[in-house]
């Protein structure tokens, strides 16, 4: 908080919602020497990708209510940033523990990730051929992102098109490593109906684990 003197300036320091970047988002950190995301940025991207349920959770705090989710759980603390494909029934914890590893990934790590429910991600295929803008895939390539959560996988419509842009992506993922994090009520081995073969096959060998909740 800074402390000033007159009233002219309280009143302008008064219109900012946070004090310490003043809403631009971004602010130095004089021990790394460069520029980073300000909490309150990353706040409002967890609020804007997680929703209310999810926004607030913390790997760490999340209490297993069985012997599957305490492995489960025992497998992220150790790796934290590492790729996982997660599945299980309705209502066994698979979106919670992957929100934890998002907010603790832009917490402590970077702020270059994303989170897509499967449709949404095939809604951003379709809008960025039609716009000419730049792909989910080249972004990967290129570094704006450095971490992809994909919630609820194996549930949307599938044509030529969706399965040529995610093959795309998934290979990019794989090709730069970069980290992938999924969540699905099906094992990996019934997205081959859906995915086929190649994209299933990238997925698994991107994975450090896969893990089945109950």
């Amino acid at each position: 908080m800074i402390v000033t003197d007159t009233a002219e300036e309280k009143v302008l320091l008064s219109r900012y919602r946070c004090d310490i970047c003043h809403d631009r988002g971004d602010i130095y950190d004089e021990e790394k020497k460069t520029v980073v995301m300000c909490k309150c940025r990353k706040e409002k991207i967890k609020e804007d990708k997680l929703g209310e349920m999810f926004k607030d959770v913390k790997l760490y705090d999340i209490k297993p209510q069985n012997e599957s989710q305490k492995t489960a759980l025992n497998v992220f603390k150790l790796n934290p940033l590492g790729s996982y494909y997660i599945f299980g029934d309705i209502r066994t914890g698979k979106t919670h523990f992957s929100a934890g590893l998002f907010n603790y990934t832009i917490d402590n790590v970077t702020a270059k990730l994303n989170w897509y429910k499967e449709k949404e991600l095939k809604e951003l295929f379709r809008e960025s051929e039609l716009h000419n803008e730049k792909s989910i895939a080249k972004k990967v390539k290129y570094g704006d992102l450095k971490a992809i959560f994909i919630d609820d996988l194996g549930k949307a419509v599938t044509n030529d098109f969706i399965l040529q842009e995610m093959y795309c992506l998934i290979d990019e993922i794989y090709i730069r490593k970069r980290r992938l994090v999924i969540t699905s009520v099906f094992p990996l081995e019934e997205l081959v109906n859906p995915y086929g073969a190649s994209i299933v096959r990238r997925i698994e060998d991107i994975m450090d684990a896969i893990i089945k909740v109950k």
